[in-house]
Formats: structure tokens, sequence, C-alpha cells
């Protein structure tokens, strides 16, 4: 129902970019995207996040938008779309290229490294079918846990989780299965999803940089080479974590970088009010999601809101009769209006800024300050000294890499400034990119050390990564033509994607009637011993109260997400006064079950359980009812509180350690 509910409005989309000669599959999945966040947003927010309340809340919204555009556009919903003839303009644009040996060999070896895409599209059926071998370590520690407590709560004001101060835009956005059905496989959808905005978003955002800074060539350079480089640089250089199934470092890059490519289109473009404000209603949409998915996003607030005010020569001109005196200034003067500029961020934030507000109301800033305190450290502005960031082979190298590209772009612009009408786009261009390699050095968890390595986390920076691999592409292509935006405009085509989207859910609903026992891919982590811990749990078929500490919570929520988990993501914090914090979780929380596993973090080849394990044997409120190499469970029984007596418990309340 969620899903058709899409469909009119999607149409309607469709027509408006061909009208407005929009990147169609772009401007589809930005808009389906908002659509679906604000089908989950709403309810969520209002405390009513359940599955009757979120589709109605959908249809609701998609009804309303399709409404505006029939409105503001003249366009009804309806199936009736223009013949789709791909294939034909595909050929005619490849042919009126001018192909030299070096953009064909330029564009066969993009090709090749493109490879890892079809990899991917090869394997989707099956990880449709089997989804959770394929949730990354962070998905199932913080994501997936975040949105069970959203759904066993019913409301987006829930904090328990440790990291629940984060944005989870991404997370409604691809939770629908989870809130539907109980299932993972949404996830699948979404970054798949992720990945296609990425691939249209570079395309559009090289085929607007490629405008600006070639406007004064003769020698224009091959566009479809450059699309190809560019594609091919960010995936080589991001391969593991754009297949990354759950994380939302992808989906941000890609509307992050939409909403880029919008705002430059509307700095170059020939003077139309009406496709000027299409470009920059998308361009807050797509900036609005980036907030809601990452608050990092926030540190492009100045440059995209000057690209939304300011008014290049002659973008006001053909509004101003042609005898008037005031022409010959529309056309020499660069404008700024504010009205512009703060109707579109106000849209992004309003649109993007819920967990920024729920946040600032719950803790009177940003973000929950125990976990700014904790990954702050991890940034690296912190850590310059580590050895490892020197390393000409490592992720560091890539980075400084990219700082010289992006430097060597500013010291071009200042050299050939007088080449080009306006050098505004070409500030725009290095201030995207050099933004985002500032903040990622300030941002927290910009490193991360596991067992004394230094690893790099510039999967948060994709964005600004992007732009520069286009300026490489556009520097080492030889010959230039235009390609066209491809768009959809088929009957059949929209026909069989109805019908794909009745049926996938269906099927895949019908092949996880009987769910996977246990949690693949997380039962034998980093070394230690296989363990069936989380089948155990999931064998109760009264909801359980859990206590656990050193496990991946969201193996432990039960079939149903009947279960409400208490969760230390590692248990080293119990090496140390460990039955303090035991005693005040059982306190506060009252667990049925004491959870308590090797830290997969520090282990170093001997399964080493916290003290505070043999502390719990020796009470005899507690009894041992699961123990392997890895994990003990303990039953709370009767007589906790007389320990209280005996150890003193803080009085402040206890947080989920992340």
């Amino acid at each position: 129902m969620i899903y058709l509910s899409l469909i009119p409005v999607l149409l309607q989309t469709a027509e408006v970019a061909r009208v407005l000669k929009l990147p169609t599959f772009l401007t589809c999945g930005i808009i389906g995207s908002v659509l679906l966040y604000l089908g989950s947003l709403i309810p969520g927010a209002a405390g009513h996040y359940t599955p009757v309340f979120v589709t109605a809340s959908t249809v609701f919204v998609s009804l309303s938008a399709s409404i505006l555009i029939w409105t503001g556009y003249g366009i009804r919903p309806g199936l009736t779309v223009s013949k789709f003839e791909l294939s034909s303009e595909l050929s005619s644009e490849l042919r009126s290229y001018s192909w030299s040996i070096g953009t064909v060999a330029l564009s066969i070896v993009g090709l090749v490294a493109l490879s890892p895409l079809a990899d991917y599209l090869k394997r989707l059926p099956g990880m449709f079918l089997s989804p959770e071998p394929e949730l990354s370590w962070d998905v199932v520690s913080y994501h997936l846990p975040g949105l069970a407590e959203f759904i066993r709560n019913q409301t987006l004001w829930s904090s328990d989780g440790p990291f629940q101060s984060y944005s989870q835009g991404y997370e409604l956005i691809g939770g629908l299965s989870l809130l539907f059905f109980h299932s993972s496989w949404g996830l699948i959808a979404a970054n798949t999803l992720s990945v296609i905005l990425l691939f249209f978003a570079t395309i559009y955002a090289a085929e607007m940089v490629s405008k600006i800074v070639l406007a004064p060539s003769k020698l224009p350079v091959n566009k479809f080479a450059v699309y190809v480089i560019s594609l091919a640089l960010w995936l080589c250089w991001f391969k593991s974590d754009i297949f990354a199934v759950g994380k939302n470092d992808v989906f941000e890059a890609a509307a992050l970088l939409a909403a880029f490519a919008c705002l430059l289109d509307s700095l170059s473009q020939k003077p139309d009010r009406v496709r000027h404000k299409a470009l920059l209603g998308l361009a807050a949409i797509a900036y609005g999601l980036s907030i809601a998915v990452k608050l990092p996003s926030l540190v492009y607030l100045p440059l995209f809101g000057f690209m939304a005010g300011v008014r290049l020569p002659g973008h006001d001109a053909a509004n101003i009769p042609a005898d008037s005196a005031k022409t010959s200034a529309a056309r020499s003067t660069v404008l700024f209006s504010f009205p512009s500029a703060l109707a579109t961020l106000s849209a992004s934030l309003l649109l993007g800024g819920f967990f920024q507000f729920r946040n600032l109301v719950m803790f009177h800033q940003l973000v929950a300050p125990d976990v700014v305190a904790e990954t702050y450290r991890m940034a690296l502005v912190h850590q310059w000294r580590h050895a490892e960031l020197y390393n000409p082979f490592d992720r560091g190298a890539l980075y400084a890499f990219v700082c010289l590209t992006t430097l060597s772009f500013f010291v071009y612009c200042i050299k050939n400034r007088s080449k080009y009408a306006n050098a505004v786009p070409l500030l725009c261009i290095f201030l995207f990119t050099a933004l985002g390699l500032g903040a990622f050095a300030f941002m927290p968890t910009s490193v991360d050390i596991a067992a004394g390595s230094l690893n790099f986390q510039d999967r948060k920076i994709i964005a600004a990564y992007i732009v520069a691999a286009i300026l490489i592409a556009i520097f080492v292509s030889a010959r230039a033509a235009y390609l066209n935006c491809i768009k959809i405009h088929s009957l059949v085509w929209i026909s069989s994607l109805a019908g794909i989207l009745l049926i996938v859910p269906s099927y895949n609903q019908f092949l996880h009637r009987e769910p996977t026992p246990g949690m693949p891919g997380y039962e034998n982590v980093k070394g230690l011993p296989t363990t069936k811990i989380y089948r155990w749990v999931q064998a109760f078929t009264e909801p359980q109260r859990i206590y656990s500490a050193g496990l991946r919570p969201w193996g432990l929520y039960g079939i149903n997400l009947q279960n409400d988990v208490f969760y230390d993501l590692h248990s080293h914090i119990l090496e140390h006064d460990g039955e303090i914090r035991v005693l005040a979780i059982i306190r506060q929380f009252h667990p049925d079950l004491i959870l308590i596993s090797v830290d997969p973090h520090s282990y170093t080849g001997s399964p080493h359980k916290p003290a505070v394990v043999d502390w719990l044997r020796g009470q005899s409120c507690f009894t041992e009812v699961y123990n392997d190499e890895t994990v003990s469970a303990f039953k709370v029984g009767h007589g906790w509180e007389e320990l209280l007596r005996q150890i003193t418990v803080p009085s402040k309340p206890i947080r989920m350690h992340g």
C-alpha cells in the first residue's frame, strides 16, 4: 500500500523533470525518499510510530504532493507517459561524441572498474532472501537496535540507547520492513536505492562541474569519459563502504551531491524562473534529507545558503524590459536574494531537523553530551601524531591526495580567473570539497583505533571525494560532448515496476515467515569461539527483559521484537567495579536475564570473561542458565535487594554504553 501510493506522484515527478529538463531518475529518487521519510517521521514524532499510522501518513503525504504538482505544474496524476526511447537516445548521443584512442581507452578502463556494481546486482536477489549476513557491525550494534527501540516504544522521542541522539532519517526510510514484518530486508532495498541515487547524483554533478570548469575551453572534454571515470574512482575508493548494507553514509553522500548539483545548475542556467525555483526546491529537499540522515551535513549550511541566494549577471535580465536602464546593470552585477536563501535553508531545516530539535529539547544540545565526549577524542586533529596516519599505502595518503587535488584546483582558479565570466561557481566547487575535507579533521570518530591500529573513516565525506574525482576525471579526459540525462517514459516499465513493488515484499515476507534462527555472521566474531546465545534467547516465547554486555543487541530482541534490551556494547566496562554497574542496572531496569560476553574488541586469543561473571556465580540470587566459552547468562531471582545494602550503588541514572 505504501509503495503503491508513491506511483502516481512519481509519475508526475518524472513528467515535471522532463518538462523542466531535470535529471529524471535522481529527481524521482529524491522525491520518493522524502515521501517515505515524512510518512514515518510525522506519526513517529507524534508518538504513533505504528504500521497503521505510518501507512495512513505516507498515503496522505503522497496525495498531498500529487495535488501540489497538479496545481503547481498542471500535471495530473495518471499513467500517461512519454514514449520510452532510451536505447536510441543513448546510441545517438554516443555517436555524436568525438572519440579518440585516449577517450576510448579511458572509457574502457572506467567501465571495467565499474564491475563491482554488476557483482552487487548479481548478488542482490540472494541478499534479499538472506539479509542478516550482509548487515555490518555498526548496523547490528547501533542502527537496528535504535530503530527497534523506536518501534517498541512507538515514538521517535525514545532515547534509552547510547546512540539514539544520532539522526535516524535513513533508518526510517529503510526500516519499513522491520516495522511491518520484523525483518531487515528493507535495508537491502535502502542500500540499493542509495547506490542508484549516488550513481545518478555523480553524473549530474559531473555534468554541472564540467559545464562550469570547461566554459572558456576550446577543447572540451568527452563527458562520457568524465562520467565513467568519476564513477570508477569513487567506487574504487569506497568499494567496501558503498556496499555496506544498513550504513547511512552512501545515502547522505547522494543527497548532499544532489543538492550541490542542483544549486550549481541554478547558478549556471539561462534565466528561467520556473526551473530556477524547481532547482532550489529539489536542492532544499535533498539537503533536508542529508541533515535528517547525518548531523555533519550542517557544515554545508553557509555554502548552500550562499548558492541559493546568489544571482549571477544575467539571471534577472530576461525579466527587465530591453530598453530599461537596469538591463546593463542586471547583466553585469552579482546580486544576492536573502529571501531565496532563507526559504531554501528553512525548508531544509524544517524537513531534516527533527532529530536535532528533539535533542535540543531533551539534552539542550545537538547530540547527547556523553556521546560527544566519547567520540570527539577520535577526531583526526587529536590523532595527528599516530604513525599510521602517514602510511603512504593507507587511507591517510588518499585523504592527502584529495586535499592536494582540491588545492591544485584552487590554484588553477586563481591563475585562470580572467578567462571566466564569473568566478563564483568555481569558488563554490572549491568550497564544497574544502569544507568536507576540513570538517572531517574535526569530526567525531573520523578515525578509529582498534587494537592499536588506526582506521580512516573517510566514508563520512564521500561527497567531497566525489567532486575531487570529477575534477580529476575532467583534467584527464581528452574530448567532450553532451550526454543527456537518462529519462524513463515507458508505460510498460512503470507497470513492471508496480508489479515488482507488489511482488517483492510479498515474496520476501513469504520466505521469511520462518525467520532465520540466531544471528548469521555474528555468532563467531573476531576469532571468538562460536556462541549459540542468540538462538537461545530467540527460543523464548514470552517477552524477556535482558541486560547484555559485549553482544550485538540486534540479535536479542526476539523474533517479534518482544524483548526489552538494555545493552552495553563492550563488556570491558565491567572489568572494574562491574558488580556496581550490574546492580545499578538491575535496580533501574529490572532485567530477567543478564548476558555477559567476552569483549570481542579486547580478545587476545584466550576467552576471558569479565571478573563480574565469577561474582554473579557466587550470589544466590543469580542462577547461571547458559554458558559457553564466549557468553554466560544468568537469571535474576529474588534477594538482589540485599546486595544493595552491602554495596553502595550511585543514585545517578545509568545509560547504555556504546
